[in-house]
């Protein structure tokens, strides 16, 4: 038997997550911070591209300190940007994280359409499809040329 509670301890709000005999007791000023204060870190927007609304994360290498390589990362099937939200710091500021400025990238995370916060295609689309609306996006933000990285 499992649930859910919410509940103090001393004085602190907190999520109590049990599942059989185990249970996980989360702070919840530490839960949001984490996790959904990241969301609105990560503001997206709402792009046309191809006849489509494309959500896109676009995240600027914070202190360059020379040309910065443009780098799209692609989520999986089915996914969202939201896989992404931890790496996008470590690669847009990595002094912040004690590595050399010089390996700072400009990060762009779309949602593939049909996910997270895209319109849904009237036909699937397969990977030659998004890795060329991928192209015309980069190109419409100015990266004639770009990295690319995705999971699955």
């Amino acid at each position: 038997m499992g649930g859910v509670g919410v509940g103090r301890a001393g004085g602190t709000p907190i999520f109590v997550l049990s599942i059989g005999d185990a249970f996980i007791v989360v702070s919840v000023r530490a839960f949001v911070e984490s996790t959904f204060l990241s969301v609105f870190f990560f503001v997206g927007v709402l792009l046309s591209l191809g006849g489509l609304g494309i959500h896109v994360v676009h995240a600027r290498a914070v202190a360059p300190t020379g040309p910065v390589l443009p780098l799209v990362l692609t989520h999986g099937w089915p996914d969202s940007f939201w896989r992404y939200t931890k790496v996008i710091d470590l690669l847009t500021d990595p002094a912040a994280h004690g590595a050399d400025p010089a390996d700072a990238f400009d990060v762009v995370v779309p949602d593939v359409p049909g996910f997270g916060y895209s319109d849904r295609p009237g036909t699937p689309l397969d990977s030659i499809a998004v890795a060329g609306l991928w192209a015309r996006l980069m190109d419409a933000l100015g990266y004639p040329r770009f990295g690319a990285a995705g999971g699955g």
